[in-house]
């Protein structure tokens, strides 16, 4: 994928084989789960870091 061209079907597609190799790996145990925890960690937001405002948020009726 070129870094100019976004294709969002190619990169849904790359997400779900690196899942189903993740999987694959887990399930040989090639790995552990604490090994793709660290190795996925740096794509994942820390839910302690998220904090919504809500009491902004207007909802149309």
């Amino acid at each position: 994928m070129k870094a100019d061209q976004y294709n969002a079907q190619q990169r849904a597609l790359e997400k779900q084989q690196s899942r189903e190799a993740d999987a694959r790996a887990l399930a040989s145990g090639e790995k552990t789960p604490a090994q793709l925890c660290e190795e996925n960690g740096a794509f994942a937001f820390p839910r302690e870091l998220i904090r919504i405002d809500f009491s902004r948020v207007k909802i149309k009726r």
